[in-house]
């Protein structure tokens, strides 16, 4: 009875962490949730417009492969914030506009709040511990001050669940987590930061490594857990998968990502001139959207 009543207090608590957390955030940002503020520089100048473009090719059942309102033209399918499902989603049901992406920010934290939660609960850390942090995560200057970096607050909110998961794998180890991480990762992919993408995966390298040192260390002997190889090579098949259009999108476009080089300037394919400078590129100088 007391291990019920325990758990019975465990999910309670869970949702009232969850109804602080948006309590918290509520407080915290009121301002922008209430609209009387809006947020600033790159997430207004860069992100909305992006979004804004993918958004009204969505609802027009167009995919977004060439934006002729921004430099000139350039191919939008190339970025790979451009494919990412929250940003399409929005945009098919709500449409974008400056309140709308600062929403997202705002509900971009509180997943972040969530998932650092659900870490350390996983961790077995108590819930208080786990709330304090989750709050006092946040609430830090990474998405506080990177409020203009849209990009940076959802790796800070992506990479908590993919740790979560990770973790996880290597305990029970099936293959619904391993579809979990991989779906993660494709949301890190393409509405978060690349290089903190990389470190991610980075980590998750080491991870997979020492996992199976550790395995062989408690065995007494160098052994393979092939199990947790073929968990892990399953994780980044389905990534892949689901990755597969920016993954095509990227080497198509490879060969023009250069630094220091000259811009081509053919006419054919992908080259410089293609798409640019039409009428409705050049109206856009007076009215961008």
């Amino acid at each position: 009875m007391t291990n019920d009543n325990d758990k019975f207090k465990a999910v309670n608590f869970k949702y009232w962490a969850y109804f602080i957390i948006i309590g918290v955030i509520g407080v915290a940002l009121w301002q922008i949730v209430a609209g009387i503020y809006l947020l600033k520089w790159d997430v207004l100048n860069i992100t909305l417009p992006w979004k804004y473009f993918v958004a009204e090719c969505v609802r027009n059942r167009e995919l977004p492969l060439w934006n002729p309102f921004i430099n000139h033209g350039f191919p939008q399918m190339g970025h790979y914030e451009t494919w990412n499902p929250i940003t399409w989603l929005v945009g098919y049901y709500v449409g974008y506009s400056p309140y709308i992406i600062q929403l997202e920010y705002v509900v971009l934290i509180g997943f972040a709040g969530v998932g650092m939660y659900k870490l350390l609960r996983s961790l077995e850390f108590t819930n208080e511990a786990s709330l304090i942090t989750a709050v006092i995560y946040i609430l830090s200057g990474y998405f506080i001050a990177q409020a203009q970096h849209l990009g940076f607050v959802a790796s800070g909110t992506w990479i908590t669940f993919v740790v979560r998961y990770y973790y996880l794998l290597s305990k029970d180890g099936t293959v619904l987590t391993s579809l979990k991480i991989s779906i993660c990762l494709f949301l890190l992919l393409t509405g978060g930061y690349p290089g903190l993408l990389v470190v991610t995966g980075y980590l998750l390298g080491l991870s997979f490594v020492g996992h199976i040192i550790w395995i062989s260390v408690k065995k007494g002997k160098a052994i393979i857990p092939w199990r947790w190889v073929w968990l892990n090579l399953f994780l980044v098949v389905a990534l892949c998968l689901v990755s597969g259009v920016v993954l095509y999108c990227s080497l198509e476009l490879s060969e023009y990502v250069t630094r220091g080089q000259k811009l081509a300037l053919a006419d054919t394919g992908w080259g410089f001139f293609t798409g640019s400078l039409t009428f409705r590129s050049l109206v856009s100088f007076l009215t961008p959207y």
